[in-house]
């Protein structure tokens, strides 16, 4: 919840829609310690991705940005790869910290729930039905998770339903004025979207959470059509 509103929040400090800035500042600062003391890296990793779009795409110097972005990853990846394998290959009973167990833990999970996929990949189990494998009664990945519950069709229809919207919003906004409060919007739902996506292979998103996802999908729906039939002024 938090990782989706953050960058919405900061597009209306941006915006200058409120006046008094501080209450925004405010929100902002409330929003942060709620991501924080959720105590799950999925959303952190999620809020930067959400981030890092309307903070390239907002600025005129984006392509130098994204090269300096993608070198920078490349290097980390390069030297970080053999860590980062290790780590994420570790087995529950190796695990020295909680932090490699929560790893290992989703591994485990992804192992034995796609098999159960495989089992029945058009309707699912239902809501009740889902058999537990070894004690894993939490399914930490809402694609999977949905998988489970209706088929894989409705699992890729789930993830269509951000997507498409994100893509058609982003491509819009590329051919707009950047100083256009609803050009730099675009952006920050696009930000939202992306991180949504990703944040949602380490997370059940939860029903609340789902209204608000969904709510923001149609708001970005809408502005892709407005932007459409209503083009800024170069």
């Amino acid at each position: 919840f938090f990782s989706m509103l953050l960058p919405l929040t900061w597009w209306l400090r941006d915006a200058g829609f409120v006046k008094a800035r501080w209450k925004l500042n405010l929100a902002i600062f409330g929003q942060v310690v709620g991501l924080v003391l959720a105590g799950s890296r999925g959303p952190w990793m999620g809020t930067m991705l959400a981030f890092s779009i309307p903070l390239i795409f907002w600025t005129r110097a984006r392509g130098l940005i994204m090269a300096v972005a993608l070198a920078g990853g490349l290097v980390g990846a390069l030297a970080l790869g053999d860590t980062i394998a290790s780590y994420m290959t570790i087995e529950r009973g190796q695990a020295k910290t909680q932090e490699q167990e929560t790893v290992a833990y989703r591994w485990e999970m992804l192992d034995h729930y796609v098999e159960l996929v495989k089992l029945r990949p058009g309707i699912g189990y239902g809501k009740d039905n889902i058999p537990i494998v070894k004690g894993m009664k939490s399914i930490d990945n809402q694609y999977l998770y949905t998988a489970l519950l209706h088929g894989m069709p409705a699992a890729v229809f789930f993830l269509a339903t951000m997507l498409i919207p994100a893509l058609l919003l982003f491509v819009r906004a590329l051919q707009r004025p950047l100083d256009d409060p609803l050009t730099r919007l675009g952006f920050a739902l696009t930000g939202i979207l992306a991180g949504a996506i990703f944040t949602q292979c380490t997370v059940f998103a939860g029903t609340q959470t789902e209204q608000v996802l969904f709510l923001l999908i149609g708001g970005a729906i809408t502005l892709a059509d407005r932007l459409r039939v209503h083009p800024a002024a170069p």
